[in-house]
C-alpha cells in the first residue's frame, strides 16, 4: 500500500464510477500524486520475527512555475516466520510525473514495479489421518530451505484530465501492466500419524494485462432542475499462461523428526 494514497470503499453497484462494477462493493485503489510543495516522509517500522521495514517518498515541483512535479516511493521489506526457515522480502518501486500542458489541463505519467520473493512451502503443519492433533510446534517447518515463491510485477499508465468552466470534467486513462509468478516447493498428501507422503512441484505463470477508460461528467439543466450526467467508456484485455508439473515420485517424512 505504499504506492496509494487511499482506499476507497464504494458500496453498492459500482458500475457509474469504474464501467463495471458488483451489485455489492468494489475497492478504488487512489494513487500518490505529486504534490505542490516539496516533501520528504521517511517510515521505519520493526516487529516480531526479525520483520524490518523501510519507506521513502518525496514529492515536489521540478520548474519554478510549479507547472511540472513528481513524486517518488521506494519500499523494502524483510521479513521472518514464526515457522522455522520461512521468510519473505518485497521490493516496491513507484514513479509519477505530472505537467500542467494547458490553463485546465493536467497529463500524468508513471509507472511502478514489486517484486515479491517468498521462501515458503505448503506443506503446513499437518494433522493426523483422522483429524486430530499431531502436537506438533507451530514452529514446525516440513519443507526445504531452496522452495520459493516469486512474483514480479510491471506497471505503467498515463492520464489526461481536463475540465472546463462550466464544471464539465474529461478524464481519458490507459494503463498496461505485466506479472509474472514461479513457484517450486513441495506439499503433503497424506501418511500416517507419524509419517508423512511428500511430493513436490513446480508452478509458473505469466499475465498481461491493457485497459482503456474515457469519461465525461458535469451539471446538466433540465426541467428547472441541475442534474449530474455521466458519460464513460472502457475496455479491458487481459491474456494469462502457465505450465507446470508435479513429481511422480512420493517421499515418506517423518513429521517428528528434529
Amino acid at each position: 500500500l505504499a504506492l496509494y494514497d487511499r482506499v476507497e470503499v464504494v458500496q453498492g453497484a459500482s458500475g457509474l464510477m469504474s464501467g463495471m462494477g458488483t451489485p455489492s462493493a468494489a475497492l478504488n485503489l487512489v494513487r500518490k500524486l505529486p504534490t505542490a510543495q516539496p516533501r520528504v516522509e521517511l517510515q521505519l517500522r520493526a516487529g516480531s520475527w526479525a520483520q524490518r521495514e523501510a519507506m521513502v517518498d518525496a514529492s515536489g515541483p521540478l520548474n519554478a512555475t510549479g507547472s511540472v512535479r513528481a513524486r517518488g516511493v521506494v519500499e523494502a521489506s524483510n521479513q521472518h516466520s514464526y515457522m522455522d526457515a520461512m521468510a519473505s522480502r518485497k521490493r516496491s518501486y513507484y514513479g509519477v510525473v505530472e505537467a500542467d500542458i494547458a490553463a485546465q489541463t493536467t497529463l500524468r505519467l508513471g509507472a511502478s514495479q514489486q517484486r515479491n520473493i517468498h521462501r515458503d512451502s505448503l506443506s503446513e503443519i499437518p494433522t493426523a489421518p483422522d483429524g486430530s492433533d499431531l502436537h506438533l510446534p507451530r514452529s514446525t517447518y516440513l519443507g526445504y530451505d531452496w522452495e520459493y515463491w516469486r512474483q514480479h510485477t510491471n506497471t505503467a499508465f498515463a492520464q489526461l484530465e481536463h475540465e472546463w468552466d462550466n464544471g464539465w470534467h474529461l478524464r481519458a486513462d490507459s494503463l498496461r501492466m505485466q506479472s509474472e509468478l514461479a513457484y517450486l516447493g513441495s506439499y503433503l498428501n497424506g501418511g500416517t500419524p507419524t509419517a508423512m507422503l511428500q511430493g513436490l512441484g513446480q508452478y509458473g505463470a505469466s499475465q498481461e494485462q491493457s485497459s482503456y477508460a474515457f469519461s465525461l461528467r458535469g451539471p446538466w439543466n433540465f426541467a428547472g432542475r441541475t442534474h449530474q450526467l455521466a458519460l464513460g467508456l472502457s475496455h479491458h484485455r487481459g491474456e494469462t499462461s502457465g505450465q507446470g508439473w508435479t513429481d511422480p515420485f512420493w517421499t515418506l517424512i517423518n513429521v517428528h523428526a528434529p
